[in-house]
């Protein structure tokens, strides 16, 4: 499937850190130390789920969202 392809490409690409809102730091201040995964259902950008793998907090991160 398409996670799996994607799972197996490597690149790097350097971006400057993902700034996120006060609301959605808030949120991150509450991750578990040693969570393992992080699933935001609801994601609309994924910016929570990326600031958290970027920072090293998780080690996999699953963002689902329903676009109608």
């Amino acid at each position: 499937a398409a996670g799996g392809m994607l799972g197996r490409n490597k690149a790097k690409i350097d971006l400057p850190p993902l700034r996120l809102s006060p609301r959605l730091e808030c949120l991150l201040s509450l991750l578990p130390p040693a969570a393992g995964r992080l699933i935001d259902i609801g994601c609309d950008h994924a910016l929570l789920p990326i600031a958290a793998l970027e920072r090293g907090m998780v080690g996999s991160a699953l963002a689902v969202d329903v676009r109608s």
